[in-house]
């Protein structure tokens, strides 16, 4: 079953900004919630104290900001990343890392695979909640973000599930052969995400225009 099968994901172009938490602390978690949800224009939709949570509750939560932690048991984030951008491309993603050399690096590579910024993440619960500068500077990450996520998917085709069955454009019954007409021209109601749909039906036009040149079958 596909990441988002079973569950149909709204995109609301107004409304407090979606934002998951991926953190294997609880008390990161909540100290996180805390400093988005003072803010009225922010809602926390999903939790996650590693990546494999992360993938699986993405679907429904509807996030458009992701704050992902790097170091987690089960899956990490580095790890997670490609997986959570594979199912929503356009989702904004913030690495949250404590300072030093090693995760530094590893924010980078995390930069490099898709992640959208990055804010250091304070050493101690104290510096979270004794910090001005953190909180305003997560606040303003997460409402930039949010709001690009919203100007990217206002121009973007509906999701898949919503679209029902339809042709491919550009093609009548008669030019196709039989085995593509039958099981090639139509769009199936799936959850995959839009890249990788596109990326198939690429491939079917090329497929479906060698045919008709060899030989062209009616239904």
């Amino acid at each position: 079953m596909s990441l988002a099968q079973g569950s149909k994901k709204k995109e609301p172009k107004d409304g407090p900004i979606r934002v998951m938490l991926v953190d294997d602390s609880a008390i990161i978690r909540g100290l996180f919630a805390r400093i988005l949800e003072a803010d009225s224009g922010i809602e926390i939709t999903a939790t996650a104290a590693n990546g494999a949570q992360a993938i699986k509750s993405l679907p429904r939560s509807c996030a458009e900001v992701v704050v992902l932690d790097i170091e987690m048991p089960v899956m990490d984030g580095l790890t997670a990343l490609p997986q959570i951008l594979d199912c929503d491309p356009h989702v904004k993603v913030i690495v949250a890392s404590t300072l030093s050399q090693r995760n530094a690096q590893i924010s980078f590579k995390a930069l490099k695979a898709g992640a959208t910024d990055y804010i250091p993440k304070p050493t101690s619960t104290g510096e979270i909640h004794s910090g001005g500068d953190f909180r305003r500077e997560l606040l303003e990450k997460v409402k930039a973000l949010g709001a690009a996520y919203r100007r990217e998917t206002s121009a973007a085709p509906p999701p898949l599930a919503d679209r029902g069955y339809q042709n491919l454009p550009g093609l009548a019954p008669n030019q196709v052969g039989l085995r593509t007409a039958r099981f090639s021209l139509f769009r199936p109601k799936t959850s995959l995400c839009e890249s990788k749909f596109l990326s198939k039906q690429r491939s079917l036009l090329s497929e479906v225009r060698r045919a008709g040149r060899r030989r062209c079958w009616p239904y």
